[in-house]
């Protein structure tokens, strides 16, 4: 691709980008100056002192107005545990009064709009219903808990948004795949949640009593995926860019060019080239060895590809009202980024207007970005506001955020101020200059509104609060000490107000909170339970070898991590006890098993043949969900459950066994090894090894002890009655071959197959527990459930994974013409009944008034696992 073709303009209309990022800049040169003036005055400093004591005045007194006695007598809990904050506000009937002003506050900020119109009022009261309603279905669902995905699902779906939510699930999740390790996780997917969400609340605000239903399922899809698009522009961007570790110099310098062609010809550049010419003039000089030629390392790809896509889909659905305004205003934002990018906090030559002028850019054109891609209604004024209003929100983030930015050298009024106040007395007091911000707002731009004025002293008293409550008394006076106005008075009065003032959390940043705790605790589960799950299936691996004296390796010395499935119940520990002995006896006497040499004197090879599709591995998903149900469930004693975890091993293995011979699946391989009868050269091994280890599946249920003779015969017949099942299933999946399945015809194969694998796991430890009839048939439930969401999820990755992630060729299916439920139902159908299954799996566990925990994070492995 030649460079010429590359910076070739697409748009149907001319941008002059530095016409526009010029006449930005002298916009926010005027009003910087407007606000120089004010702080050189005084004059904000004397009215807002008299404006945050007359608020604090009225606060204090209403603090814990009509709040029932017991409720005033203990402390609320903290916003920072969402669930019991919101059920608090709910029982102490304030939770409208808490929405409703983070309602009117969004109306402000975000939508430009006028909030002391009695018309926008009412739509205020309107939304603010509408959103209590849902917080309080929530709050009845989740046992005021913060919601779960079945929660988030379930609400999405009841709005005709699951598919959308399905879509966001897995772009996160691909996100959370690519994160550089030099960006912190944490901070990078808040930022991506918080743009999503709030696209999403600035279109959901737009809406008319009077639109459709479906014309709001339509644009609430397209304003949450563009929300996505646009938030992604902020870890894979602005957080990588500003990162010293996550690229190179020449990957960085390649990235900016390509943003920037991109943004002024609507053409997504090779990144290649930049990259070739990145390195082509850096020579030797590149901040580190690239791998590629080109100087490209494995990181950067998969990340561009990601930005490639979100750009394509933000232009694709920009309406021809605004596709100019979108990609001028997204040039001032890129340019006022990079000028600020390049600043160092060691360079003391700094002016006043070096470190605000491109602070109002960014902070203003950012917002107006954001309205524009979602193609609202005009709204009168909507520039001018957002414009002015823009850098009151990033000077209270840049005060909240100082130490974090001082650490990383970032510039900021604020950490600029710090860093050189002493040797520099012409710099403006960013706190100063903050106050005239506000006083701004509340008396030149919204004309003294009592309304504006009170929502805007509270967030900023919000503001001083949680600095104070992150910093700790000490710090936080240290820290204000410096910024301190000229004014006593003002610092006397915000001292106290500070101090005094309590409850004053917003819904929006507890949303976020509750969004972004969400993903960061979903991915770190997950991690857990991957990093446990594979360390016990390891060690069961480790005990259930064959010996050829027909006893069987039980590796006492098994450990597992301090905090397994997150627990420390006695059932866990009791699980620890026995995984953590030292005895180094590895085999399971005779006397205790009840071996009879005579009788299993069969030939060497057939116990080889057995240890060897044993060691073929696998996740050994079945005896640890039977050792979970058995432990965690009932209390049983681990070591007595070792037989068991064997029976059902042996079972499976010897189903696969018989899966791969010739006149079944004919498969050579099996997890990277031979098949049975491929490596030992015959049928007839093959099935003699599998007839003996189902053999020696029912030996081992009958060699179990301390569960008293009928739970074991019990336990026998009904394993005997799930193998002839698993033979049902597939006796019709071979049969079906070639052939086009119903979905009911297939749902059934994948219950016989599938499913009931996974129920026998389950409930054979419930039966040796002499578990209640309902509790079973709850287990029963849950692996109907489970075992057919597993199956479609196999059937989306064939159909969608990349085989070196999976493990094993994709489109296998495809190829060989199979039904699945891709084929029958479509990806996103599929998708669909996915999601449903894993809602009707969890359903089926609230009926189990037992530990199933574990049970709930293997239904989100299922949904979520990419192999």
């Amino acid at each position: 691709m030649s460079k010429e073709k590359v910076t070739e303009c697409t748009l149907d209309f001319e941008i002059d980008a530095e016409k526009a990022f010029a006449q930005s800049t002298s916009d926010a040169k005027r009003y910087f100056q407007e606000l120089l003036s004010l702080v050189r005055s005084g004059s904000p400093l004397a009215v807002m002192h008299k404006d945050f004591a007359k608020w604090g005045e009225i606060y204090l007194k209403a603090s814990w107005k009509n709040i029932p006695v017991l409720k005033y007598l203990t402390s609320p809990p903290s916003p920072t545990i969402p669930g019991a904050y919101l059920s608090y506000m709910n029982g102490c009937n304030k939770l409208e009064k808490y929405i409703g002003k983070t309602i009117a506050y969004v109306f402000l900020r975000d939508l430009g709009r006028d909030i002391s119109d009695s018309c926008e009022s009412e739509k205020i009261r309107l939304h603010t219903r509408k959103v209590v309603n849902i917080v309080q279905d929530f709050l009845a669902a989740s046992k005021n808990e913060s919601p779960g995905m079945e929660q988030l699902y379930r609400r999405a779906r009841d709005a005709e948004l699951g598919d959308t939510f399905i879509w966001l699930m897995e772009k996160l999740h691909t996100v959370q795949s690519i994160i550089p390790e030099g960006l912190d996780y944490d901070h990078a997917m808040r930022k991506l949640v918080k743009l999503t969400v709030g696209v999403g609340l600035h279109q959901y605000m737009e809406f008319e009593e009077s639109l459709p239903q479906d014309e709001r399922v339509k644009k609430m899809d397209r304003a949450i995926r563009l929300g996505f698009c646009y938030g992604l522009t902020y870890p894979f961007i602005d957080d990588i860019l500003d990162s010293p570790t996550a690229l190179s110099h020449n990957e960085k310098r390649a990235l900016s060019r390509c943003l920037e062609t991109a943004i002024t010809t609507g053409s997504v550049p090779d990144l290649e080239l930049f990259c070739d010419e990145s390195h082509e003039s850096q020579g030797e000089n590149c901040a580190r060895q690239c791998t590629t030629q080109s100087g490209i390392s494995s990181l950067l790809p998969p990340i561009y590809k990601e930005l490639k896509s979100a750009f394509e889909y933000i232009r694709m659905n920009l309406s021809k009202e605004n596709e100019k305004d979108f990609f001028e205003r997204a040039y001032v934002f890129f340019r006022s980024q990079e000028e600020d990018r390049i600043k160092s906090l060691d360079n003391p030559g700094y002016s006043d207007r070096d470190i605000y002028i491109p602070l109002i850019l960014k902070s203003a054109s950012s917002r107006l970005i954001a309205r524009s891609i979602i193609n609202p209604e005009q709204n009168q004024g909507f520039d001018t506001r957002t414009f002015y209003y823009g850098i009151f929100n990033q000077c209270q983030d840049d005060l909240t955020d100082i130490y974090s930015d001082l650490q990383e050298g970032n510039v900021t009024p604020f950490t600029y101020y710090l860093t050189h106040k002493g040797k520099r007395n012409d710099l403006v007091n960013p706190y100063e200059l903050y106050i005239a911000v506000l006083y701004y707002l509340i008396h030149k731009l919204y004309k003294n509104d009592a309304k504006i004025r009170e929502l805007l002293l509270e967030r900023s008293v919000n503001t001083h609060r949680n600095l104070l409550n992150s910093l700790g008394p000490d710090k936080y006076s240290s820290l204000i000490s410096v910024f301190k106005t000229d004014s006593s008075l003002f610092n006397s009065v915000i001292k106290e107000i500070t101090e005094k003032a309590t409850d004053l959390s917003f819904f929006d940043k507890l949303a976020r909170k509750i969004v972004a705790d969400f993903f960061h605790n979903q991915k770190k589960e997950k991690e857990k339970f991957e990093s446990d799950f594979k360390l016990f299936s390891n060690k069961i691996n480790s005990s259930i070898e064959i010996s050829r004296d027909f006893s069987y390796k039980t590796n006492s010395s098994i450990k597992i991590s301090k905090d397994f499935l997150h627990k420390t119940n006695s059932s866990i520990k009791k699980l620890r006890e026995f995984f953590n002995k030292t005895d180094n006896s590895t085999k399971i006497s005779r006397e205790f098993s009840g071996e009879n040499p005579h009788f299993y004197d069969v030939d060497e090879t057939i116990v080889d043949a057995a240890n060897y599709a044993l060691s073929a591995g696998g996740k050994r998903i079945r005896p640890v969900l039977a050792l979970s149900v058995g432990v965690l469930c009932y209390g049983l004693d681990p070591s007595k459950l070792i037989p068991i975890l064997r029976s059902i091993e042996y079972m499976h293995s010897a189903s696969l066994i018989f899966d791969d011979l010739p006149g079944q699946d004919n498969a050579d391989f099996r997890r990277g090894k031979k098949t049975v009868h491929v490596q030992y050269g015959n049928v007839y091994t093959a099935e003699l090894t599998a007839m003996f280890m189902v053999a020696r599946a029912f030996r081992e249920q009958a060699s179990a002890r301390g569960f008293g003779n009928k739970p074991i015969l019990d336990v026998i017949a009904y394993c005997a009655e799930k193998v002839g099942d698993t033979c049902k299933g597939q006796y019709m999946d071979l049969s079906s071959t070639g052939k086009k399945l119903t979905l009911e015809e297939l749902e059934t194969i994948s219950a016989l197959k599938t499913a009931v694998v996974i129920e026998s796991a389950l409930v054979v430890p419930a039966m040796l527990a002499n578990a209640h009839p309902q509790e079973i048939g709850a287990f029963k439930r849950f692996a109907f459930h489970a075992g057919l969401a597993f199956q479609i999820k196999d059937d989306i990755l064939d159909a969608t994974a990349d085989s070196n992630v999976i493990g094993k060729p994709s489109r296998i299916d495809n190829k060989n013409n199979s039904s699945t439920f891709v084929t029958i139902l479509g990806l996103q159908r599929a998708k669909r009944m996915l999601y449903d299954h894993y809602l009707n799996s969890c359903d089926a566990l609230k009926t189990i008034k037992r530990d199933t925990i574990f049970l709930r994070q293997v239904m989100d492995f299922i949904v979520t696992r990419d192999h």
